[in-house]
């Protein structure tokens, strides 16, 4: 038989290990394997068997990290999977929430624009750039008691990102709750907001991010 260099015909008398299924691997080769790759067994047989329980450590491995999820459909479970573009989103709203203006400007792009769905009163129809936002949170903000912004439900669209969510305030001067449910579709580009339209209603927003209503 021919051997090629670092290869040679192994001894009858190589350890039998154990495999998957009931098989072995008998003088360097699994059971049943044809007799040509017997020709050209390797002289370190040990080299192979790292190699068979390396990806068998891999497959276990892979099965401890999804058993949590047997039985949940593969669309599920990537749908659990939060992007860097709804992970930006979410961090946003926390912002709000927080009242960290200078972290919503460091992650709006210096063209941004925002159509807005003018639920309240003396909110412009347009606010663009970081000077536009600026504006927009000191006269907005300065009625409010406090407000809070709760993120009910979010959903990425390729660049763009669905937000719906629900505003909660108490008047500075009436001490009025106000609750009203709106929505945001958001446009991200480089881990930046570029754009974003607002909406009166979750049914119209969904419709226009083609979605059902």
């Amino acid at each position: 038989m021919l051997h090629g260099r670092g290869f040679a015909r192994q001894p009858h008398a190589e350890a039998e290990v154990p495999l998957r299924n009931g098989e072995r691997m008998f003088r360097g080769r699994p059971s049943g394997a044809r007799p040509s790759s017997f020709a050209l067994t390797t002289v370190r047989p040990q080299t192979r068997l790292l190699s068979w329980a390396s990806r068998a450590l891999s497959r276990h491995a892979c099965a401890d990290a999804f058993a949590p999820y047997e039985g949940v459909p593969l669309a599920d479970i990537l749908a659990g999977m939060s992007s860097q573009n709804v992970e930006l989103v979410r961090s946003g709203f926390e912002a709000w929430n927080r009242g960290d203006l200078q972290w919503m400007l460091d992650h709006l792009s210096s063209d941004w624009e925002w159509q807005t769905a003018r639920l309240f009163p003396g909110t412009d129809p347009v606010y663009r750039g970081k000077e536009g936002f600026t504006r927009f949170w000191n006269s907005f903000r300065e009625p409010w008691e406090s407000i809070r912004v709760e993120l009910e439900h979010v959903e990425e669209l390729g660049d763009r990102v669905l937000a719906l969510h629900t505003f909660h305030g108490t008047g500075k001067d009436s001490g009025v709750n106000v609750t009203v449910k709106m929505a945001n579709l958001y446009t991200i580009q480089d881990g930046l907001c570029v754009h974003q339209i607002g909406y009166a209603d979750w049914d119209s927003a969904r419709r226009a991010a083609g979605l059902e209503g």
